[in-house]
């Protein structure tokens, strides 16, 4: 072989391996390119750490993470459309699900206090709620908020005597129940001194929601606001007598200044 023909073959051995290298190259820098786009991020709300359900929204509870675009689900909440989800949620919001550190938040797992199924998230485990009509009378002039202490009374007629004058006997029938909610209202605003609703919803043990259910159907029921620093707080459970038992807290109605006689005490 010739030294021509060596240099011809040797140019073009050349020619293929800069060739090669080129078509890899471009083929390299698609991939990269496709690899990018398919890991385009999008920030969205994740948990910064376990939340247990029923937990009241913290500042630093939520964060913002990436997420790839093509993962994304129509629940979760993201920065672009929502950027000021983050202070939105540590106001007055709570988990109605528990949490796991950095899952996706949807509006179904962080709720609102406005917000359809905020009450069972803040409810007490084991309890119930239960609401009871509410009149100006009947509820403190309307300083009863949510989140207060009341005693539960119940006020029935006994009858009337020879005269016709009707008696009546208000008894203490629970003492130092929540409340949880007064009409449409969860919490207290800062700027509120009262609220006049028409039902006051009291967070209760299955034996108390029973018992208020009864006292309704026998009388008028009454809430008692009780002080912030009150030292004799019984049991949840603890029932105070007056549905069924004879005692002397009776009163008798006036008329012409003159009292009735005082009706039987004797079960009805």
């Amino acid at each position: 072989m010739d030294m021509t023909r060596i240099l011809i073959l040797v140019g073009a051995l050349g020619a293929a391996g800069v060739a090669a290298f080129l078509a890899r190259g471009m083929m390299g820098g698609q991939n990269e390119a496709v690899a990018a786009e398919n890991l385009a991020l999008a920030e969205i709300m994740v948990a910064s750490h376990a939340i247990e359900v029923g937990a009241k929204i913290l500042p630093g509870d939520l964060k913002w993470q990436g997420w790839p675009k093509t993962a994304l689900d129509a629940s979760f909440i993201t920065k672009e459309a929502q950027p000021q989800a983050l202070e939105d949620a540590a106001e007055g919001s709570v988990a109605r699900m528990p949490l796991v550190a950095g899952e996706p938040v949807t509006a179904q797992k962080v709720i609102k206090a406005d917000g359809a199924g905020f009450l069972a998230a803040v409810l007490t485990p084991g309890k119930r709620a239960v609401g009871v009509k509410l009149s100006v009378e009947r509820g403190a002039g309307g300083f009863i908020l949510p989140n207060d202490r009341v005693d539960v009374i119940m006020t029935r007629k006994l009858g009337a005597d020879a005269a016709g004058i009707p008696s009546y006997r208000a008894n203490t029938i629970l003492r130092d129940v929540r409340v949880l909610a007064v009409d449409q209202t969860s919490q207290e605003e800062g700027d509120s001194k009262s609220i006049v609703g028409k039902s006051a919803t009291l967070e209760l043990s299955p034996q108390q929601a029973e018992i208020v259910s009864l006292a309704e159907a026998m009388g008028d029921l009454s809430l008692s606001l009780r002080s912030l620093t009150t030292s004799d707080q019984p049991s949840d459970d603890e029932t105070i007598k007056g549905l069924n038992d004879d005692d002397n807290s009776q009163i008798s109605v006036l008329r012409f200044g003159i009292p009735s006689q005082t009706a039987p005490t004797s079960n009805e």
